[in-house]
């Protein structure tokens, strides 16, 4: 059997050898926010979005979302949960472009492509020493507290097909997972990983690493910053609700040899443990001077089915458009059209009494009781800002926030009151209160969720203000302006930015467009054919135009990142969609866009707007 290459012969073939020294790939890795020589997936996916090299929801530019899943799972060779090295970015771009030109992926990566192995550090006189002591006491005396789970035992997680028929290996599941921030959607699946971590500490006269060596305020179990501790895994990250998920991998090790992050059985030694309010130096695979703790993350995963139930489409024939449709309406997918259906066949049911508000006493009640969440969320937000720098991105607050509400969510879910509540009523009645209470002592605090569209939000507010001279023919929208349904929508719309919650705010949005469904019935009087999407998107341009809300922009991105996937397949999806594109319209449109608008006219209004 031949010896595996050394360094140096690794080096001396790989292909994108000339591409690494290019200082223009280094300015890219520097730029996509790289700290000591890593560079984080959720880092990555804010670059691509900020240069257009990912399709997004406003921008079909770049490559799809799942083709830079796939790249990224091959570029991170080395499985690391700290993201991708210099030569993985370099694999990563390369991948990119040759997407972009019209390829296709490999199934895995090309030898020639595979980048080289990182330089072993030398170890110094102090580490070395501490590598020997750490084998003897090892060797002398093992941990009293063992786990339920060996770290031996391999767990049952399998390969995953993704939409274009390639495979993603169970490791490379894991570190998408771990990257981006336990929670990954794969075509109309979601994964979800569950996290715990294992701590003991060392000390002198041959006792060695044990948990009953831990400080007062230090748990055999606990959170990622130490803000939960326990003697129980399982209070850490209870089970999830078996009727809604189903067990991929149980509890198993995260085992990190190949970047040095972990040892073989998946210690990562450090120098102290996070207790929820002081951040702790960085940890590493191999015992060193001054390592008196070890930390050892278990991971157990789950997957739920998102794929929402069939609506058929109205049989009834649709008459040709006599027009193209705007270049924006092309965001309307199959998801989003069947929330149209949605909306149509909530209003035509016949009205009833309207239900009365549910109590909030026995939230409050259960909220009393529920003092680990509590302690979660406000250890979460003193912490917050310890993660913020100059160049956080929209994405990275994103991920950090649904990670702790999966983890809120299950802690809630332990309790009696609200482990029987039905997943619909649990989210918008209880979910959403707790959402609220994030965000009101995240404001309080000083902080904010959205910071990339304050420029969006000032130039939004000015184009509005320029084009206030438009009336209904200009838009090509039915005259409603005098109907009383029509302020009623207005009301809405203005009140969308100032919703707690995105959940709300789509509340809004959708009485802005009940209003609006009203205002084209009693225009038709009852007759013809059911209110379209071509019917509605002018009516919402001339209502936002008129409404002119404060920072629509960012409150559209808001509920972007924090309305949940399955809801933006239906009906919230829909509703999004209707005022992205009256927004979008508003920001780009033109004389020629608009019915007998002079050119000149509208080139001096948009010329005082800028």
């Amino acid at each position: 059997m031949a010896a595996p290459p050394s360094y140096e012969e690794h080096t001396r073939r790989w292909a994108l050898e000339a591409c690494a020294d290019d200082p223009t790939m280094r300015a890219a890795f520097t730029k996509a926010g790289a700290q000591n020589g890593w560079v984080a997936g959720v880092s990555v996916r804010a670059y691509c979005e900020r240069e257009g090299l990912m399709q997004t929801a406003s921008s079909q530019r770049g490559v799809p979302k799942q083709a830079l899943a796939r790249a990224w799972a091959l570029a991170d060779s080395k499985r690391d949960a700290r993201g991708l090295r210099f030569e993985e970015f370099c694999v990563f771009m390369h991948l990119l472009a040759v997407v972009s030109a019209g390829g296709e992926l490999p199934r895995s990566l090309p030898s020639d492509l595979t980048p080289p192995p990182p330089k072993p550090p030398t170890p110094t006189g102090d580490e070395a020493l501490a590598r020997s002591l750490q084998r003897s006491f090892d060797d002398e005396r093992p941990p009293t507290l063992q786990p339920v789970t060996l770290p031996e035992q391999r767990p049952t997680l399998q390969a995953v097909t993704l939409p274009d028929g390639s495979s993603l290996a169970p490791a490379q599941l894991r570190s998408l997972l771990l990257s981006q921030g336990g929670v990954l959607e794969i075509g109309r699946v979601l994964y979800a990983c569950d996290e715990a971590l294992e701590n003991e500490r060392w000390r002198a006269g041959g006792a060695g690493f044990s948990a009953e060596h831990l400080l007062e305020n230090e748990g055999a179990w606990s959170s990622e910053d130490g803000s939960l501790v326990s003697a129980d895994r399982d209070a850490i990250a209870p089970p999830r609700d078996a009727a809604v998920w189903s067990l991929e991998a149980p509890w198993h090790a995260h085992v990190d040899v190949r970047s040095g992050a972990t040892d073989r059985r998946g210690w990562a030694y450090c120098r102290s443990l996070p207790n929820g309010s002081e951040e702790t130096e960085g940890s590493s695979g191999s015992p060193f001077a001054g390592a008196v703790a070890r930390r050892r993350r278990w991971l157990r995963v789950y997957s739920r089915d998102l794929a929402p139930p069939r609506i058929t489409v109205h049989a009834t024939p649709v008459e040709p458009v006599k027009r193209p449709p705007p270049a924006f309406l092309l965001r309307l997918q199959d998801g989003w059209r069947s929330g149209l259906d949605e909306v149509q066949r909530r209003l035509s049911r016949e009205k009833t009494i309207a239900p009365e508000e549910p109590s909030d006493v026995p939230f409050a009640e259960r909220w009393a009781k529920a003092t680990r969440c509590k302690a979660s969320l406000d250890a979460f937000v003193r912490n917050f800002g310890k993660h913020e720098t100059a160049a956080t991105s929209d994405d990275a607050r994103a991920a950090r926030v649904k990670r702790f509400l999966a983890h809120a969510e299950r802690l809630l879910r332990a309790q009696p009151g609200w482990a029987t509540q039905d997943p619909e009523t649990f989210e918008v009645e209880t979910l959403d209160r707790v959402v609220s209470k994030l965000f009101r002592q995240l404001e309080e605090a000083g902080f904010r969720l959205i910071t990339e569209c304050d420029a969006d939000d000032a130039s939004f507010e000015k184009r509005v203000d320029a084009l206030a001279f438009l009336t209904c023919i200009e838009i090509d929208a039915p005259d409603v302006e005098a109907l009383a349904p029509f302020s009623d929508a207005l009301i809405a719309l203005k009140e969308v930015p100032q919703a707690e919650t995105p959940l709300r705010a789509v509340g809004k949005i959708r009485e802005a467009v009940d209003s609006l469904f009203a205002c084209l019935r009693l225009l038709n009087d009852g007759k013809g054919k059911p209110p379209s999407t071509d019917d509605l998107l002018p009516l919402v341009i001339l209502a936002t135009l008129r409404a002119r809300p404060k920072k629509l922009p960012s409150s559209l991105r808001r509920i972007e990142y924090y309305v949940g996937d399955h809801r933006m397949r239906g009906e919230a999806g829909f509703l999004l969609t209707q005022l992205s594109a009256a927004a979008a319209f508003l920001a780009s449109c033109d004389a020629s866009q608009l019915k007998g608008v002079d050119e000149e006219a509208f080139a001096k209004a948009d010329g005082c707007a800028a």
